[in-house]
């Protein structure tokens, strides 16, 4: 059957060009999966910033040009839609992954909480090492054992933190393999996202591990980005603020309460299987290529 539709990821030079092919020379619905919203400021050209200033200039282009080529977005947040040229059609959709047969492991004491992604500012982990500090000075410290992987500028604190606590066992894993981080995703009772809804890139990226966590049904605890405000609290689990005494105090009360835990699980895996699945998200891109305008 003749091609009906083209999806590009990104906004790269190559893709600009093999849209532009297609808009001149077929009639192929062309849709953009827009992941990040790319917008230069001129602080990321001073000294200490995290973003790379010529990288962001160059897809912030490609990502103008796209819009006067593609017939539609895909998006994982509204928020996105108002950065973008107006198009005919465009869709939110927030995860896709591949829902694994297994249902969630029944919580046990101690709980395993995994902190996976970037180890830098923006993603919280210097809250989330504060709020162990926190509890390891408790009387009794919490009934959970903590995991991290990832890499980046933060992650010699991180070792010199996860060295001071006496009471919590932390095991940084640093960057590591799929499988590895599979394994570790796998065993993890609770999973942590923590991009700071005040930060750089706050209305320009999303935390895609959210929706990684709530397809392997996970008990899911983030901030205030992107859409995931919007989802139930039965979901996943919001801290008011990117407060280390908040975060102690929602992993203390999880900690005590394993059939919180279960409960918040269950209820990610059964969002997945009805929003995230491939079967899902399939029909929503399908009818997107086949709409009429």
């Amino acid at each position: 059957e003749p091609v009906a539709g083209v999806i590009f990821y990104n906004s790269n030079a190559a893709n600009v060009c093999m849209a532009l092919y297609l808009r001149l020379f077929t009639r192929v619905r062309i849709l953009h999966n827009v992941e990040d919203i790319y917008e230069p400021k001129f602080n990321d050209w001073t000294a200490g910033s995290k973003t790379h200033p010529l990288q962001n200039l160059y897809f912030s282009l490609g990502q103008r040009l796209m819009g006067l080529l593609v017939d539609g977005y895909i998006v994982p947040t509204e928020r996105f839609l108002a950065r973008l040229s107006s198009r005919p059609i465009a869709s939110v959709v927030t995860g896709c992954i591949e829902i694994e047969g297994t249902t969630p492991k029944k919580p046990a004491a101690p709980l395993r909480v995994l902190y996976a992604g970037k180890i830098e500012s923006e993603h919280g982990i210097c809250q989330f090492m504060d709020a162990l500090q926190i509890l390891d000075h408790r009387h009794e410290a919490p009934a959970f054992e903590v995991d991290i992987s990832g890499a980046g500028d933060q992650s010699d604190f991180v070792l010199d933190a996860a060295r001071s606590l006496k009471n919590i066992n932390v095991r940084f894993h640093g960057f590591i393999s799929k499988d590895q981080y599979t394994r570790l995703l796998c065993d993890a009772d609770i999973c942590l996202a923590l991009q700071d809804p005040s930060g750089r890139n706050a209305q320009f990226k999303t935390p895609s591990k959210v929706y990684e966590f709530i397809g392997y049904g996970k008990a899911v605890i983030t901030t205030d980005v992107g859409d995931l405000a919007r989802l139930s609290p039965h979901v996943l689990q919001m801290v008011p603020s990117l407060c280390p005494w908040d975060l102690a105090a929602l992993l203390a009360q999880l900690s005590r309460d394993t059939m919180a835990v279960s409960t918040l699980q269950k209820a990610a895996r059964k969002h997945a299987i009805k929003y995230y699945s491939y079967d899902a998200v399939g029909e929503v891109i399908a009818n997107m290529i086949n709409q009429t305008d």
